[in-house]
């Protein structure tokens, strides 16, 4: 069964739900800051739509995160869409955050779908490099709140250590915009507190995702100089000389959200969904290994 639905993702391109995306929100170009507030807001319908459409992203990223992540690196049209899709969602959203539920809806499921695909893999990682105002830009930028609020930060916290987990380019631009303190608190949190369950991720998957980090962090010096990390310019390079094919989550987290429950969208509003729980987006196996990274940037 999970063979015949990753040839549906891919033959698909995940049921087309990117470049639907691309259509819906970039048919006038790229998002500009609102100057005139009333020009400024995308259609209801719009948003709506955006929402179920990234919905099913994460859904299909729970079923099979490889799948996703390698159709992601593999093809270039899917990740110019996708990094075009995410940098206007994420712009909009922090932009009329306070202006309806479905605003706040769409922010954090994208921040779940940024996070999903992050995952151990530093070719995406690199991907919100891209462009003259970067995706990692806009993510650190996102309300104070999302960093301290105790529900808020269920939502952003396990996104920005995917996002730069063991990717010391992502680490040295972040670290010059925040105290990585407050990561390092969050990850003691959970490994104290949180209940010792059975690992999410197979063993396979961490393996193979770890080799391939380890890999490039030992070229890394040799590289180094290839790479501009100038914040200002459009010329990152995002290129890698390695290919995964990664292992699939485990079944227990082959889970399809019921895109249309009420009670699914005032969780993920509020920070009390499900599938924000840390264990289910980061590798416990890795919380000892993710602490130690972060301490070496510890302001």
């Amino acid at each position: 069964m999970n063979e015949n639905l990753s040839f549906i993702f891919e033959s698909s391109e995940l049921f087309g739900q990117i470049q639907l995306l691309y259509t819906l929100l970039l048919s006038k170009g790229p998002y500009k800051q609102k100057i005139e507030k009333e020009n400024s807001f995308l259609p209801q319908s719009v948003i709506v739509a955006s929402v179920l459409s990234i919905k099913i992203l994460n859904s299909i990223t729970r079923i099979n995160l490889s799948v996703v992540q390698n159709l992601i690196i593999n093809n270039n049209l899917i990740q110019d869409s996708l990094s075009c899709v995410i940098a206007y969602l994420i712009s909009y959203c922090i932009d009329h955050i306070e202006d309806s539920d479905e605003t706040k809806e769409l922010l954090h499921e994208t921040i779940l779908f940024i996070g999903y695909i992050c995952l151990l893999e530093n070719k995406i990682q690199n991907l919100m490099l891209k462009g003259e105002s970067t995706i990692l830009q806009k993510i650190i930028s996102l309300p104070f709140n999302y960093y301290f609020d105790n529900k808020l930060k269920e939502i952003f916290l396990p996104t920005l250590i995917t996002l730069s987990f063991e990717n010391k380019i992502v680490m040295e631009i972040v670290n010059k915009e925040m105290d990585f303190g407050i990561v390092l608190v969050y990850i003691n949190e959970k490994i104290n507190l949180e209940p010792i369950l059975e690992e999410e991720f197979d063993e396979s998957y961490i393996e193979d995702k770890l080799e391939n980090l380890s890999y490039l962090n030992d070229n890394e010096n040799s590289n180094r100089k290839s790479i501009n990390l100038n914040l200002n310019s459009s010329n990152v390079n995002l290129k890698s000389t390695t290919n995964l094919s990664g292992s699939k989550i485990k079944s227990n987290l082959d889970l399809i959200s019921n895109t249309s429950s009420v009670k699914s969208c005032h969780d993920m509003i509020t920070g009390t969904s499900e599938f924000i729980s840390f264990a289910l987006r980061f590798p416990r196996k890795l919380w000892e290994k993710a602490k130690d990274f972060y301490s070496l940037f510890k302001n």
